[in-house]
């Protein structure tokens, strides 16, 4: 899947279209048995079972992650920009703006290659990789033109049942960042943004902003991974920050700072990256890996969002995906979605206030108060309601406490009532 990322407001181009880059795993030379298929739980990496294939889509995502920084020159090229402009951006401002939000955890370096020249933006991708030493974690090439940019996290696979096992390095892993030198000073969020698809970072967005028939993958102006971008286009310079479920993702929200919703009834109070305490909440759906996450964003000088858009964020994250089915894993990782729960092309209803909720596949999330940084939550509801005609009703008897589901996560809205439960339901009413 190819496309361009968006760029600013102020610069002229088509709308935008994906600008992820997926290449096909290296084939395995004999299909796995059965009964490992079988037997193969994707989420069984993941302490909390909640991110697909974790040690794979965030390999990369903690410690030191070396870059290997190349220029190429490609036809009609006009943008004369200097390694050390190159380097002022991604030391100065991109790796700061991980550091922060990993915590420290994960530190992207940045180290000269050389330059190259092809006849298009792919072909630098494979001058790139014929030169460079094989040594690196990932390539960043920047293009001597506008090119808004795109980027690869390689194959996504599980070594032995889907693909051979994948090179560590450059270019045997498949994974760069492509980002045009005339907007790299002007546009800092652009490879940052790249960076983060480098990570296993999917695009955020409403799931209902069309253009000539094709999905806009950029309305979602909160989030870094949706490029900042409202009914007015592009935000200034500024990176904002990336979704709580993300972070996990990458390795670094601990997992007992999550909270896992259990069913019925729970309060939860959430705090933003930079505090101590919950971040993250999510509840599991009936579907394996379809969950609402929930988290809190506040304006902070690292993640400057107009107060305006201060509240608890919520989406829905689905790495089940029955249209990318990959084999039996899903879509982990950078093929992943993370659609705005409720969506809200170029605005921000998916963020909420105080007395505000929002409903996703059968669990209500309503922020209760605000103290500070820290939302007060009640989260009601059951993993396997999602799809009942009944699910205002089973919810509201789930609030007035008067059912309690019928074991752990779930309500089993198609059972039957036995007259003891029916008692027990009388007794509470």
């Amino acid at each position: 899947m190819l496309g361009t990322a968006a760029p600013p407001a102020a610069i002229a181009g088509p709308e935008p279209v994906p600008d992820i880059v997926v290449p096909d795993p290296p084939p395995l030379e004999q299909p796995p048995s059965l009964s490992l298929l079988a037997t193969f739980d994707p989420f069984a990496d993941d302490p909390l079972g909640l991110v697909g294939l974790a040690d794979f889509v965030g390999r990369y995502s903690v410690g030191v992650d070396r870059f290997e920084v190349w220029k190429c020159d490609v036809p009609f090229g006009m943008v004369a920009i200097t390694f050390d402009e190159i380097l002022d951006v991604l030391e100065l401002q991109v790796a700061p703006y991980y550091d922060f939000w990993s915590g420290g955890a994960y530190q992207p370096t940045f180290t000269t290659g050389g330059t190259v020249s092809a006849a298009d933006y792919f072909g630098c991708v494979a001058e790139v990789g014929d030169a460079s030493p094989g040594t690196y974690e990932a390539a960043v090439i920047v293009t001597d033109d506008n090119l808004p940019g795109f980027a690869s996290a390689g194959p996504v696979c599980v070594e032995g049942l889907t693909c051979v096992e994948l090179p560590r390095t450059f270019p045997g892993n498949g994974r760069y960042v492509v980002v045009g030198g005339g907007l790299l000073p002007t546009f800092p969020q652009g490879i940052t943004h790249e960076i983060g698809h480098s990570i296993h970072w999917p695009h955020s967005y409403s799931g209902e902003s069309f253009e000539g028939g094709v999905l806009i993958e950029y309305d979602n102006p909160i989030d870094l991974m949706s490029g900042n971008r409202d009914e007015d286009g592009f935000s200034p310079p500024a990176s904002y920050g990336t979704l709580a479920f993300n972070r996990y993702a990458a390795g670094w929200i601990d997992p007992g700072d999550v909270v896992v919703f259990g069913g019925g009834i729970e309060t939860v109070t959430l705090r933003p990256a930079d505090g101590a305490g919950k971040q993250l909440l999510v509840a599991p759906t009936a579907r394996p890996g379809v969950m609402a996450a929930a988290g809190v964003r506040v304006t902070r000088p690292d993640d400057p969002i107009p107060a305006s858009y201060e509240g608890v964020e919520v989406y829905l994250v689905d790495q089940d995906c029955d249209l990318i089915d990959v084999n039996f894993m899903g879509c982990p990782g950078i093929i992943s979605l993370r659609l705005q729960a409720p969506p809200s092309p170029y605005g921000v209803g998916h963020v909420l206030q105080s007395g505000e909720y929002a409903v996703v596949e059968g669990t209500r999330i309503s922020v209760s108060g605000r103290s500070g940084d820290a939302f007060a939550l009640r989260v009601v509801g059951f993993s396997d309601i999602g799809g009942s005609t009944f699910v205002d009703d089973i919810l509201w008897l789930a609030d007035e406490d008067i059912t309690k589901g019928c074991g752990g996560t779930l309500f089993c809205p198609g059972d039957d009532v036995t007259r003891g439960q029916m008692a027990a339901f009388l007794v509470r009413a």
